[in-house]
């Protein structure tokens, strides 16, 4: 490291003393054999009568320039990968030398090893080296996402089949979900991403616990924009969204803003068919839906900055908003009863939502690598629902208003370098209104949650271990609780990426506001309302796992959840056929789940990410018991082609699944396909096609009471089409060791992991 910095002091000095002559400019562009830019090549220029060396790095357009006095040189390109380039120059004017063209090494580089592993497991989930990948640093971040092991990317992001709950780039948390969430993603190319930190165990000291995916950006003093347009349709929607990301870091101050909208026309319809019992007639009633989805827009604005070399502050403030409506014609018939209801009508049902949210983070890091984090959040969230009929016959308003305001702090104490201690409390305030046409309830809700961890982190053993409390009252009730974890690792190779895991935690489930509010809840007049159930209590779980990790590629678990008196979802219809939600606490569920992940790259060009996950669940209500059995599997292969091209395969599908209580959904076999191809350093485009076998056209939920079954499934295509084109531009300083890591990434290429 001293020499390294010694030698930049050389070459900086060197550098000033040549500026100060009459200097003159020496200037080309680095390319391969088909012309395509060689970006961050090494280009040294020694003078053959002093020896002094002075230095720079080829852009990201390959394009380089330096300044000398007259004289003799020597000229140097160097490259991992290619052959090294050697010019003479007798220097008496400027020099434009246009493109130099590095030939490729066919020679074996036997004195170099890498060992790094491109995936590190340790006691909370696994790292994701990305920066070690050459082939996917033009790719969207969406496809590197989707080469990390069990991640699957989809309409939601899941690890090993279940939902992320949070997802982080560097400290902020990004607070979106579906086609925004998504898009903001893809802003991010693979030449962005330092790695890719996956918690699926959580230490019990995290700010919003449940699983997390932390995206790490490179820290560069530098810039970069990026904007995409992507337009998708089919037969039955039209999706248009344009996005845009800039993102600027100088010195200690790192700004960053984005804006993203969607548009979309949904003509997509949705039958359903609902048949009951009266007596001795028997009614059938058949709804027909046209979604539509006219805006979604979303903005961020934030900054970070070093206020020293121990202590950091940021601050962010972002906007989002949707409008959604949907067309609803209802046909009612009967038979053998006079005088029941028949006929036809045209309904509407109108959404808005609204979320504004505010994030201010101050950390300071102790002499001893120990550190305090505090954190000041607000989220807002304002609904309005409208549902009306074309008659005037029904209408009904709903509005759901939240106001959250949350206190985060925390205390890291390291020592020992294998040992940690977090202790912290979390308070939070929320104020719930819930406004309907007739009445006006409002909860507020309170809570205090302190903590205390510990982990240790040997050769052998690694251990984390804690205990939270949680301190609330909503609506003028209490819930008071207080929950375990732990977990034991046992590396039994870390080279090889062998690793036995066992967990245990227990787990604190709270009613939400809808689930506690009484108001009828109406999204249709005929179809779904809800009623909530202002007696339901919090419950517990106790949860189990064991997991084994092979070869950094392999992973095998087994968990167990058990739960009474939990909170279920129970649908019933009264004697016209309306249907009604609403919830229960005195649920027995147990669920049993087997995962087997594998994570391949191959070839260098090829990775291959594979899941498979079973689900056993059991519920119990009132002595009536459903099981459920399911089998879900993933396969996304993402394969790396001359000439900047990539072509991505998405499969997946299972089998049959209870949604509820008293309800099953089909899950037909998908198929998306991707091909990409990057134009230029700056320009990509893509063409993806969604749902090739149409396997969403037959997707039904039916629910089966007896005297009343109802059956839910679509009547158009579902196949849709998507082309893109994305831009990301970069420019200022790469940093003095961007070319020291990018040769890293390309012998790490060559060379295999």
């Amino acid at each position: 490291m001293r020499l390294h910095i010694i030698t930049f002091l050389l070459l900086f000095a060197f550098t000033a003393s040549l500026h100060a002559q009459n200097s003159l400019t020496i200037s080309g562009r680095i390319v391969d054999k088909e012309k395509k830019a060689i970006e961050f090549a090494s280009i040294s220029l020694s003078n053959n009568a002093t020896k002094k060396i002075v230095g720079t790095t080829a852009s990201a357009d390959g394009t380089f320039l330096l300044k000398a006095a007259k004289g003799e040189y020597t000229l140097e390109v160097s490259m991992i990968g290619y052959d090294k380039y050697t010019l003479a120059l007798n220097l008496q004017e400027d020099s434009p030398l246009g493109d130099i063209l590095l030939a490729e090494s066919h020679g074996r580089l036997k004195e170099v090893r890498v060992t790094a592993n491109r995936v590190e497991y340790n006691i909370n989930g696994y790292e994701y080296n990305v920066g070690q990948l050459q082939s996917l640093k033009k790719v969207e971040l969406t496809e590197v996402l989707r080469s990390a092991p069990g991640i699957m990317v989809g309409d939601k992001i899941t690890l090993y089949g279940a939902p992320i709950t949070n997802i982080y780039v560097d400290r902020r948390r990004v607070r979106m979900d579906g086609h925004d969430l998504t898009s903001y993603l893809n802003m991010f190319k693979g030449e962005n991403i330092e790695r890719i930190e996956v918690i699926s165990d959580p230490d019990i000291s995290e700010r919003y616990g449940g699983t997390a995916i932390r995206i790490i950006t490179k820290k560069e003093e530098a810039g970069f924009l990026s904007a995409s347009a992507r337009v998708m349709g089919g037969e039955s929607k039209i999706v248009t969204n344009p996005n845009f990301n800039l993102n600027y870091r100088k010195g200690a101050f790192a700004f960053y803003t984005s804006a993203i909208y969607t548009f979309m026309r949904n003509t997509n319809e949705q039958e359903l068919l609902s048949e009951w019992k009266d007596g001795s007639a028997t009614k059938s009633q058949i709804t027909t839906d046209k979604f539509k989805l006219p805006l979604s827009a979303q903005g961020t604005v934030g900054f970070s900055y070093d206020l020293s070399k121990n202590d950091y502050l940021s601050a962010e403030v972002s906007y989002s908003e949707m409008h959604r409506k949907t067309e609803r014609e209802i046909v009612f018939e009967n038979t053998g009863a006079a005088g029941a209801l028949s006929g036809s009508y045209h309904s509407s049902f109108d959404a808005v939502s609204k979320k504004p949210a505010a994030t201010l983070i101050y950390s300071h890091k102790f002499k001893d690598a120990s550190e305090l984090t505090l954190t000041a959040d607000y989220v807002g969230s304002y609904n309005s629902n409208q549902y009306n009929t074309e008659d005037g016959s029904i209408g009904s308003n709903t509005e759901n208003n939240t106001s959250a305001f949350t206190g985060y702090s925390k205390y890291s104490k390291r020592f020992k370098k294998r040992h940690s201690l977090n202790v912290g409390i979390q308070y939070s305030y929320i104020n719930n209104e819930a406004i309907s046409t007739d009445s006006k309830l409002v909860y507020d809700e309170k809570e205090t949650k302190p903590f205390l961890s510990y982990s240790f982190n040997g050769n052998k053993i690694g251990l984390s271990t804690g205990l939270r409390a949680y301190l609330a009252s909503i609506g003028g009730k209490s819930f008071n609780d207080a929950v375990p974890n732990a977990s034991l690792s046992y590396y039994i190779d870390r080279r090889k990426g062998h690793i036995l895991r066992t967990e245990y935690y227990m787990a604190v489930h709270r009613p939400s506001i809808s689930q506690i509010n009484p108001n009828a809840v109406f999204s249709d007049r005929e179809i779904y309302i809800m009623v909530g159930n202002p007696d339901l209590d919090s419950y517990t779980s106790n949860n189990f796992s064991l997991s084994m990790n092979m070869f950094n590629k392999f992973m095998l678990s087994a968990n167990y959840s058990r739960a009474d008196k939990a909170i279920s979802s129970l649908i019933y219809p009264d004697d016209k056929g309306k249907l009604y939600q609403t919830f229960v606490n005195n649920a027995k569920k147990q669920d049993v789940t087997l995962v087997f992940n594998t994570n391949l790259y191959l070839w260098n060009k090829l990775s291959v990410n594979a899941n498979f996950t079973y689900l056993y669940s059991e519920e119990r209500i009132e002595g009536e018991s459903s099981r459920n059995n399911v089998l879900n599997f993933s396969l996304v292969s993402n394969l790396m082609l001359p000439k900047g091209y990539s072509v991505n395969l998405i499969l997946y599908g299972g089998t049959k699944k209870v949604v509820s209580y008293n309800a099953t959904q089909k899950e037909p076999l998908y198929i998306n396909f991707q091909v990409a191809k990057t134009i230029t350093q700056r320009w990509r485009i893509s063409f993806n096609v969604f749902d090739i076998l149409n396997s969403n056209r037959s997707r039904s939920t039916s629910i089966d009471m007896g005297d009343y079954i109802q059956k839910v499934s679509y009547k158009k295509s579902s196949i849709n089409f998507q082309c893109s084109v994305a831009y990301n531009f970069r420019w200022g300083k790469m940093g003095a060791n961007r070319r020291i890591e990018s040769q890293k990434n390309e012998m790490t290429t060559r060379l295999g992991n």
